[in-house]
């Protein structure tokens, strides 16, 4: 008897030409993404979520760590652990409030200010290209996106806005 490549292979139904072709998109984009942050990283020294902390701050200016957490969707111990490594860098500096002294604002350096301007990330220049395209081609693109999303049981997962912090993706009919 001849055992399978796979010991569930002959279980599984073939994979058709279309879910192949998506499934090598999809490993692309995941891989696009993974160049991307190490070539920002060996590049600048700055990692994805660095990045987007220094973008936040270049937008909308100094800020506590709890208003950053916020707009960038991430949690207080993990915003703490990036601001630490950012003013050891010397990006980014904390100070103190002079009318409230529990409140400690994360504010950008100069060399901080510079580096929000330098590169542009992967998803800035997704969004970009994206804009270029007819409304009802980026309607068609997330509306698949979304569905390749519910096909892997995946809404429950937190979508991050830290993507674009100054963002307000239309969710669940919601526009601003």
């Amino acid at each position: 008897m001849k055992t399978p490549a796979h010991p569930s292979s002959e279980f599984e139904p073939p994979i058709s030409n279309y879910a192949a072709r998506i499934l090598k998109a999809l490993r692309r984009i995941i891989r696009a993404v993974d160049i991307d942050s190490k070539k920002l990283n060996q590049q600048h020294l700055v990692t994805g979520p660095q990045m987007v902390c220094l973008d936040c701050l270049y937008k909308y200016g100094a800020m506590t760590q709890s208003e950053l957490a916020h707009r960038v969707d991430l949690g207080m111990s993990t915003i703490t652990g990036i601001i630490d490594r950012l003013e050891a860098r010397g990006r980014v500096t904390r100070t103190r409030s002079a009318t409230d002294r529990r409140r400690i604002y994360v504010e950008l350096t100069a060399d901080g200010r510079r580096q929000a301007t330098a590169p542009a990330l992967l998803q800035q220049r997704l969004a970009t290209a994206l804009s270029e395209l007819p409304a009802t081609e980026q309607n068609c693109m997330a509306q698949t996106l979304e569905q390749i999303v519910e096909l892997l049981d995946a809404a429950h997962l937190d979508a991050s806005r830290n993507l674009f912090p100054e963002a307000h993706i239309i969710e669940n009919g919601e526009h601003s």
